[in-house]
């Protein structure tokens, strides 16, 4: 049996919480970014070249 191989794509992230913004690049297979968020296997998900940045607006949840 062939193995087949996973497709990985580069793709931005820009994540916000109350108190910061943190922008970053991950790869995601073909389940996409939904994918990579519910993925239950894993308790984190890997960002590249991320920056972060204190918040300056209110967020009302």
């Amino acid at each position: 049996m062939s193995q087949r191989s996973l497709t990985l794509r580069t793709i931005s992230v820009d994540v916000l919480t109350a108190s910061y913004r943190i922008c970053g690049i991950t790869e995601v297979s073909n389940t996409g970014i939904m994918g990579a968020i519910n993925d239950t296997t894993s308790r984190f998900m890997e960002l590249r070249e991320a920056t972060m940045a204190r918040s300056t607006c209110q967020i009302n949840w």
